[in-house]
């Protein structure tokens, strides 16, 4: 009885574990400029503190959405040519201009004029700068209640 109240328990214990591991939020930022969503950038994480979550960034590599979601052709096709549109100051640098909103229902939520991107080489995808990142952390604001960006535009 002993060996079979331990082996319950063992297998009850590994149960718990198992959907603890896979337990998680999806944390999305979205680059939109002058209102289009340009770039965006996604983890998984164990619902860490919105500091946390905003640090994030440094790390993230940012993504054309159309290759994230599916998208209308529409969008797809301004996604695609949005990287010819970048102010780029040669293959590693290049900075975004005009309202450049970052937006992370976890992390924050903050709107500056440009955004500087990064990468280690041409064939690389653009980061955002990580002492920038430091920067925007200082103007961001978070929503208590995680609000997504439409409630948050739409005042809900």
């Amino acid at each position: 009885m002993h060996r079979f109240s331990f082996a319950v328990a063992l297998v009850l214990a590994a149960t718990a574990h198992s959907n603890f591991a896979y337990a998680g939020r999806v944390v999305t930022f979205e680059v939109l400029v002058d209102g289009q969503l340009v770039l965006a950038a996604n983890r998984l994480d164990m619902g860490e503190a919105a500091e946390t979550a905003w640090n994030y960034l440094k790390s993230l590599p940012l993504n054309n959405p159309a290759k994230l979601w599916n998208v209308s052709p529409e969008d797809e096709a301004r996604l695609n040519a949005f990287s010819d549109k970048l102010d780029k100051q040669g293959p590693t640098k290049a900075t975004l201009k005009g309202k450049c909103r970052i937006f992370c229902r976890y992390a924050g939520d903050v709107t500056v004029e440009e955004l500087r991107l990064v990468r280690k080489d041409p064939s690389a995808p653009w980061f955002l700068d990580p002492l920038q990142v430091d920067e925007l952390a200082k103007k961001r604001v978070v929503d208590p209640a995680a609000r997504t960006r439409t409630q948050v535009d739409n005042g809900k």
